[in-house]
C-alpha cells in the first residue's frame, strides 16, 4: 500500500467519527463526500498519526518482545492441545514494552484510549491477514486447534498487544513483523536438543550465540511429572523508527528471566536452575 492510501485508510475513520482534524500544514481533509476523501500532500504517515491519529501522547513503547513458545512444553504444562503438536518454536506473540519492561496495555476506551480514532477491530483480521494466513497457521498456530485458522487466538493477541502498538490501523504489519522475525531464525529448535537438561545460563548462552543478543527465558512445570521445563524464549527488538517499518533490530532483553513488580516469576529462579527441553 502506498503512503497516500495508507494514510487515507487511517484518515477515513477519523473523518467518519467527527475527529476535528480538518486542516493542517499542506493537508486538507474533504469530508463532504461519502466515503470521505483526503487530499494529502507533503506529509508522512508518522506525521499524520502524530497530528491527526492521536489525541493523546503516543504509547510509551521502548522495545518489542517476540515470544516464542515450545509447543511440547506448552501442551504438557497446562494447555490442552490438539494434534499434531508442532516440534518447532512457534509464535506466542509480539509485545510492545515500556522502558521498565512492563507490557503496554491494549486499547480500552475508558481506561487506556491510546489512539483516536480507535484502532482497527479484530474483525478485520480475516481480510487483513489473508496474504500471510498460511504462514501464520504454520508459525503462529492456536495449539488448541493447530490445523485451523486461529483468528480467535490472533484476535486476542491483537486486542491485547497490537491495538496500542506502533501499528494501530495496520494489523497486517503488526503480524507480519512477528512472522518475518520468526522466519529469519535459522534454527527451528534454537540450537537445543530435545531430551536434554540445561541450566538457564546454558540456554541463554546458546540463544545468544545464535542471535547475538541476550534473550529472556520462561519456564513452566510439566503437569504430570512436576519437572521444570523450557517453555518460551523471548527475543527483544528496538522500536522501529517509523510505523511504516517492520520490527527488525535485535537487542539485549533487559531481564533474562521474567520479572513482575521487581520479582522473578515462574519456576526458573536463577541462572543455575536446571530446565528440561521436552
Amino acid at each position: 500500500m502506498d503512503d497516500f492510501n495508507l494514510i487515507r485508510s487511517a484518515i477515513t475513520p477519523a473523518v467518519h467519527s467527527g475527529f476535528g482534524c480538518t486542516k493542517f500544514g499542506a493537508t486538507v481533509l474533504i469530508s463532504g463526500d461519502d466515503p470521505p476523501i483526503a487530499a494529502i500532500t507533503h506529509i508522512g504517515e508518522n506525521s499524520f498519526l502524530r497530528q491527526c491519529g492521536s489525541l493523546k501522547a503516543p504509547p510509551p513503547i521502548d522495545f518489542y518482545k517476540l515470544s516464542l513458545q515450545w509447543p511440547p512444553a506448552t501442551c504438557s504444562g497446562g494447555v490442552r492441545c490438539g494434534t499434531p503438536i508442532p516440534t518447532v518454536f512457534t509464535i506466542h506473540g509480539i509485545w510492545p514494552q515500556d522502558i521498565n519492561d512492563n507490557p503496554i496495555p491494549g486499547y480500552n476506551r475508558t481506561s487506556y484510549a491510546c489512539y483516536t480514532p480507535p484502532p482497527s477491530s479484530s474483525s478485520v483480521l480475516p481480510t487483513a491477514l489473508t496474504p500471510i494466513q498460511s504462514n501464520l497457521i504454520s508459525l503462529w498456530p492456536d495449539l488448541k486447534n493447530p490445523n485451523r485458522t486461529a483468528y480467535v487466538f490472533w484476535g486476542h493477541e491483537w486486542d491485547k498487544h497490537g491495538t496500542c502498538s506502533d501499528y494501530p490501523y495496520d494489523p497486517f504489519r503488526f503480524f507480519d513483523s512477528a512472522l518475518t522475525l520468526r522466519q529469519g531464525l535459522t534454527s527451528p529448535v534454537m540450537g537445543l536438543t530435545r531430551g536434554n537438561t540445561y541450566t538457564v545460563q546454558q540456554v541463554i548462552n546458546k540463544i545468544q550465540n545464535l542471535t547475538q543478543a541476550l534473550p529472556e527465558i520462561a519456564c513452566n512445570t510439566n503437569r504430570t511429572t512436576g519437572v521444570v521445563q523450557l517453555w518460551e524464549i523471548r527475543l527483544c527488538y528496538n522500536r522501529p523508527a517509523s510505523s511504516s517499518q517492520l520490527v527488525n533490530t535485535i537487542r539485549n532483553c533487559p531481564h533474562q528471566l521474567p520479572v513482575r513488580n521487581g520479582t522473578i516469576t515462574g519456576p526458573c529462579k536463577t541462572m543455575l536452575t536446571n530446565v528440561y527441553f521436552p
